[in-house]
Order: C-alpha cells, then structure tokens, then sequence
C-alpha cells in the first residue's frame, strides 16, 4: 500500500525518534530491567523503518530475530539474574557522569567519520531493490558487494559494547 508522501514522511519521523528517544533511555537507565525493555522498544522502531523503507525481508528479521529472540532472551537472563533484585548501595564517585565530555567528543567523531564517507557511498550510486522470487539472493549479493562497509562497521561498534560489558560487569573493589 503506498502512503501519500506527507504522511510516509511523518510516520518515518515518528519511527525514527521513538528509535532515537528509546535508545537514548536505554543507554541512560540505571535499571537494567527497564533497559532491557527499551532496547526492545529500539529495536521495534528499527523494524517500523525497515516496513516503511519496503525493506519487508529485513522488517521480518528485525523482528523475529532481534525483537522476538534477543530482546526477550536479554529480558530472561536479566530476569534470573540476582542482579535485579539486590538491593545496591548508593556508589561514592559515579565514573559516568566525569567522562560526559569524553563519551561526546568520541561520539562527534564518529559522526564526523560517518559524515566523511557520505560522498564515497552517493558515489556508489542507488541500492538494488530486488522484486520477486529471487529477492532474498538479491539482498544477500548486495550486502556482499557494496554495503559490506556498513556490517564491518557494526562488528567493530559491537565489539566495544562487548568490551565495555564487560568492563561494566567486572566487580568493584572496595576500600
């Protein structure tokens, strides 16, 4: 169904920040149980912008892979964890708060790298839109040709998170 131009463009705004908006809650919760129900929520809105790009196979995985198998599987090890039903203890020195200067300059020169290869992808020229029967060879082919850039680069921004997991799981020495 094709949605008069106006209204496609309003309802991807509306996608777009409830993907934002959740992602930035996400990163800033203290609870990792309402975080893990926002990623959800980021992830859901990511699949909203896969439909209204006619991007239906990735609308599809998006959803049964990253909303219906790895958000509740996030949901469920939180849950069982002991993690979320501890009491805490109120911390001395919060370490994020000091570093807010360093987590955005870092940030601004990620965008900025992203803004610098802006011209090599226009270069590149439209993506394929397969049609039919074949479309999920297509969207495979294409994802090795000229939109392999983009994968590796998610691969190095999930093995920091991986890093910094793991550097946030690690217990707090005490004095």
């Amino acid at each position: 169904m094709k949605l008069p131009l106006p209204i496609h463009n309003a309802i991807f705004i509306m996608m777009v920040l409830v993907t934002v908006v959740s992602a930035c809650l996400t990163v800033s919760a203290r609870n990792i149980f309402h975080a893990a129900l926002r990623l959800a929520l980021c992830f859901t809105g990511v699949a909203g912008i896969y439909i209204l790009l006619n991007a239906e196979f990735l609308f599809a995985v998006q959803l049964l892979i990253y909303v219906g198998a790895i958000a509740v599987l996030i949901l469920f090890a939180v849950m069982l964890s002991r993690q979320v039903t501890r009491e805490r203890r109120p911390r001395k020195f919060h370490w994020q708060r000091t570093q807010l200067g360093s987590f955005a300059l870092a940030g601004g020169l990620f965008f900025l790298g992203l803004y610098c290869l802006l011209p090599l992808v226009e270069r590149l020229g439209d993506p394929i839109v397969p049609t039919g029967l074949d479309a999920t060879a297509e969207i495979g082919k294409s994802f090795l040709s000229y939109q392999l850039l983009p994968f590796e680069i998610a691969s190095v921004v999930l093995l920091v998170a991986l890093v910094g997991a793991v550097f946030l799981a690690k217990p707090e020495e005490t004095e």
